[in-house]
């Protein structure tokens, strides 16, 4: 199996774009948190390029069952409906900006309603699937660091563990090398190249 990877062009920050506010001061952070509770289950996105509906989605079924509610939410439809709202049907990946503004302007099916395939087509979904998907949305969504921000490290990391502590799951997009393919085994042992010269980004991923 080789894995796709996206490496969609990136849109533009507008009036739509929340910066997170912490409820908490770094000085009243706690100094270990476990949030196993909020995880409902691991997804596989299999070969295809929809890292970042799988990685949006275990964040909302994390919030939906800190809140009491287990769902398990459809990543194909968010991936093939944001494709389509954005002109990019038939382009491998996503940009998480445009993901969220779907989930909060369209909403999102269960998984039993439009189930995952990575070999479906890129296609917009039918009609019958918006009616549906507008009765579960997402209300609000935040930048934790927005992109191209000209935080302080400190400062990320901050904003980072203020999210945490607010128990608000977040997701980390990240430029990627050739080197992403060849990574096996313990997570300890992985010999990744960052981005450079001598090895250029082949994509995306979240």
């Amino acid at each position: 199996m080789i894995y796709q990877l996206g490496n969609p062009e990136l849109s533009l920050p507008d009036i739509r774009d929340i910066i997170l506010v912490p409820s908490k001061s770094p000085d009243q952070y706690a100094d270990l948190l476990d949030l196993n509770a909020m995880v409902y289950e691991v997804e596989d996105q299999l070969s295809a390029p929809r890292c970042v509906a799988n990685a949006l989605l275990s964040d909302c079924e994390g919030l939906a069952k800190l809140h009491g509610a287990e769902v398990d939410l459809s990543r194909r439809f968010v991936y093939n409906g944001t494709q389509a709202a954005t002109g990019s049907l038939g382009k491998p990946g996503l940009i998480p900006r445009e993901a969220l503004r779907f989930l909060n302007k369209f909403g999102v099916l269960s998984e039993q309603q439009y189930p995952y395939d990575e070999f479906a087509p890129d296609e917009a979904p039918p009609d019958w699937a918006f009616i549906e998907a507008a009765k579960m949305k997402v209300r609000l969504y935040q930048a934790v660091i927005p992109p191209g921000s000209s935080m302080e490290p400190d400062a990320r990391i901050n904003q980072a563990r203020g999210s945490l502590n607010d128990k608000m799951p977040f997701g980390i997009a990240m430029p990627v090398t050739e080197s992403i393919f060849t990574l096996a085994g313990p997570w300890q042992t992985h010999q990744y190249q960052p981005v450079s010269t001598a090895a250029p980004m082949v994509g995306r991923h979240m």
